[in-house]
């Protein structure tokens, strides 16, 4: 067969970042694999699998619009990242909510969902998840979890979505899982009648290397690269953010950017140990493991105020709960209020992240669940700040400031 020749397109090649993107994901991709035991079977990320776009938020958009089209279904999880329910807000998209749990996404919660929507409905359905290092409340979704989760999307017939802006990020040698659209491609090599094409793997540079790129990729089958690219604006547009494309490509080809990638997660683990190092100080600190909840939340020993939280491994967040403003029934908007006009420090309280549209639409929520109980939460992050001086000093004002709400309560 000869060399396909291209003498009538007047856009620049996006090849060269393609290509740099795959090779890079194979090695990523592959360690996370062998880290996780799994069999990889040849599996390997080829370039016409990689779909270049502008970061995870103008690809949400995209997929929103283009794949799920009009009459489609969102399932989201709650909490989840604001940003994404503000799109499907802009699209006019009917959104369905299911919780997170200590191991990402509940699963029983999502099939009875699917099972109620699909006993009246064969509209699309599209899930949004963060499988990995998730924000806000930074836990990953193991291994067997997420084939699960595909298996109810083959049964279902349910897009994924999958943010995974954090998917390499971990701040030690624990690394995730590999991204979703590996499961898929694994169960569709095991189930030759399964249907390829459901799942869409969302990448961005901007927690990678630097925000203002605003570039990033989808990885999902050469079929749906190839329906996305024959959009109009694309068509007439001739790529998304080309200019910035060719510098990054360069850097992946000259190794610039795995090394910047080492020091952002040596960086982000030393602050990470600045934050809990704080919370000790100024909480009574109690770390979860993950088949406990809230049932199993210490009464405090000492004069300090409680926080209850999961241990973090990666990402850019920690998701802090308050046991004794939930006693008292403080919510953390409140805290957060009070923290902004008196205190000169700004934090998202965990109600900022509720998907639900409205309680008709959910399905009962676990009450002992950290997860489930956003109203007494706080999601930190010192990615932004990169000072643990100020960071012990902002952790010091958000327990003056609570202590001061409970003070004022009495």
């Amino acid at each position: 067969m000869t060399t396909f020749i291209d003498l009538a397109r007047g856009q620049p090649c996006p090849q060269f970042l393609r290509e740099e993107i795959s090779r890079w994901l194979n090695s990523e991709i592959r360690l996370q694999a062998t880290l996780h035991g799994l069999c990889q079977n040849d599996f390997e990320v080829k370039p016409e699998e990689i779909f270049i776009s502008c970061g995870n938020s103008m690809s949400l958009y995209m997929l929103c619009a283009q794949i799920l089209g009009g009459g489609g279904i969102l399932i989201s999880e709650t909490p989840t990242y604001f940003g994404g329910v503000l799109i499907f807000r802009d699209l006019k998209i009917q959104i369905k909510t299911v919780s997170v749990n200590n191991q990402g996404l509940d699963l029983s919660e999502l099939e009875l969902l699917l099972q109620k929507i699909r006993s009246g409905s064969d509209a699309p359905i599209a899930l949004y998840t963060i499988p990995t290092f998730h924000n806000p409340t930074s836990v990953t979704m193991p291994v067997e979890h997420r084939r699960k989760l595909i298996r109810i999307s083959q049964q279902y017939r349910v897009l994924i979505f999958s943010d995974e802006a954090y998917q390499f990020l971990p701040w030690g040698t624990e690394h995730p899982p590999p991204p979703l659209y590996f499961f898929e491609k694994e169960y569709c090599q095991n189930h030759p009648q399964a249907t390829p094409g459901l799942v869409f793997s969302l990448e961005s540079f901007s927690k990678l290397l630097a925000p203002g790129l605003r570039l990033g990729w989808i990885h999902c089958s050469i079929e749906r690269v190839n329906e996305l690219t024959n959009c109009g604006f694309l068509i007439s547009g001739g790529g998304l953010n080309p200019f910035s494309g060719l510098p990054v490509a360069t850097m992946i080809q000259t190794g610039s950017f795995q090394e910047n990638l080492e020091r952002l997660r040596t960086r982000y683990s030393l602050l990470n140990n600045s934050l809990l190092n704080a919370l000790d100080k100024h909480f009574h600190l109690q770390r979860l493991n993950k088949d406990q909840d809230l049932s199993n939340v210490c009464q405090s020993s000492s004069s300090k105020l409680r926080a209850v939280l999961y241990q973090p491994v990666g990402g850019y967040f920690i998701w802090l709960y308050l046991p004794d403003l939930a006693d008292s029934g403080i919510t953390t908007n409140l805290l957060a209020q009070k923290c902004l006009k008196e205190y000169d420090l700004r934090v998202f309280a965990g109600d900022f992240f509720n998907a639900l549209q409205s309680k008709d639409d959910s399905i009962p929520r676990p009450t002992q669940s950290i997860f489930q109980n956003p109203n007494f939460c706080l999601r930190l992050t010192t990615v932004a700040l990169d000072n643990e001086e100020l960071i012990e000093e902002g952790i010091g004002r958000i327990a003056s400031a609570a202590r001061a709400l409970l003070e004022h309560k009495i």
